[in-house]
């Protein structure tokens, strides 16, 4: 995204929206890895791992990449 606060704005409009949850899988998964990269950024740990177990607990396509960052979140 690279927009910085606009961008962590519009990711928080897109998971609060009612419409996410019926949104593709592979919609959500993008979303919830957005979040979770910029959530480890800001050092915001504990929402980092709530948005990639997100991913890995719907089965999105971005599951193993998100097993990946949780092991790494964990060292």
């Amino acid at each position: 995204m690279n927009r910085g606060a606009r961008g962590a704005k519009l990711l928080g409009e897109v998971l609060g929206s009612p419409l996410f949850a019926s949104a593709p899988i592979s919609f959500q998964g993008s979303v919830w890895m957005a979040s979770a990269r910029i959530a480890a950024k800001e050092k915001r740990t504990d929402d980092a791992r709530k948005y990639l177990n997100q991913v890995v607990d719907a089965n999105a396509p971005q599951a193993q990449a998100a097993r990946a960052q949780l092991k790494a979140l964990a060292s």
